[in-house]
């Protein structure tokens, strides 16, 4: 368990005078399970690329993680499980790496391999294969068919592949972004179900009852604020409907008072033009 603290971030794209943020300071804990939500144009996406790196803006991201972003793009001509291995860290590299460094027997050799050894160990590289065999079939995927091209498999099975993969890499948290866009309904269920079990990541999706499934913490783009509360997204919603329901309650009472105080100093006014 870890924080990660936005702390007044700024952010406008150029050419705009419109900014997206104005200073956005909020917490979360890599133990949560967020999901991120907000009108359309808030900056959901903007958001998680801002934490991802990829976009800069005035103000800091304090975080003892990395934060990897969903989706991304791989070489899919290659097979399914060496697309997997590369996009959790460079095995094959390492492998070659290692076995070349043997072969030359110096003291510089053994000592650069000790490094990268503790790397790849520290990776789980002895075991990914199983690691990734086992996480795949938590996500309804054959296994036994890891050594087919990673462009036979359909598009909702390769994003419950790379979900996996990213869900196995060390020391990082996830920012997921519309995961269900090739997803069938039963696919969604799935994905759902997994996201269930798992913790560390900030998932953008319209599928509300996707989201209701997958997270227990709600992170909500206002246009003046940002709001993280624990629970589901449906709990969110009815939070807010009764913060709704109660400012406009107040709205409403205070115009009555304005109009009551009004009408009595119309009142007065006529009272004091008759006595004079």
């Amino acid at each position: 368990m870890s924080i990660i603290q936005v702390n007044h971030i700024s952010f406008t794209y150029p050419g705009s005078n419109e900014p997206v943020f104005t200073d956005l300071t909020f917490t979360m804990d890599t133990d949560w399970r967020l999901g991120l939500v907000g009108r359309n144009g808030r900056g959901k996406t903007t958001l998680l690329r801002l934490l991802a790196g990829q976009l800069q803006g005035r103000g800091e991201i304090v975080a003892s993680v990395s934060f990897d972003l969903f989706p991304f793009p791989v070489d899919e001509q290659h097979s399914a499980l060496t697309v997997l291995r590369q996009a959790i860290a460079p095995f094959d590299e390492w492998e070659r790496d290692m076995e070349r460094l043997l072969k030359e027997k110096t003291s510089q050799a053994i000592e650069a391999w000790g490094q990268i050894e503790h790397a790849y160990s520290a990776a789980d590289g002895y075991i990914i294969n199983e690691l990734i065999a086992r996480e795949v079939s938590r996500m309804a995927v054959d296994a036994t068919q890891l050594e087919r091209p990673f462009a036979t498999f359909s598009p909702g099975e390769r994003t419950r592949m790379l979900l996996c993969a990213l869900f196995l890499r060390k020391n990082n948290f996830l920012l997921i972004d519309e995961p269900t866009n090739h997803l069938d309904m039963q696919g969604r269920e799935i994905v759902a179900e997994y996201l269930s079990r798992k913790s560390g990541f900030l998932l953008v999706s319209h599928d509300r009852a996707f989201l209701d499934k997958s997270v227990d913490h709600i992170v909500a783009l206002h246009k003046a604020e940002v709001r993280v509360e624990q629970g589901t997204y449906s709990t969110y919603r009815h939070n807010k409907q009764l913060q709704d329901d109660f400012e406009r309650e107040k709205n409403a009472r205070l115009l009555k008072d304005i109009d009551r105080l009004k009408q009595s100093s119309r009142e007065k006014a006529v009272w004091s033009d008759r006595v004079e």
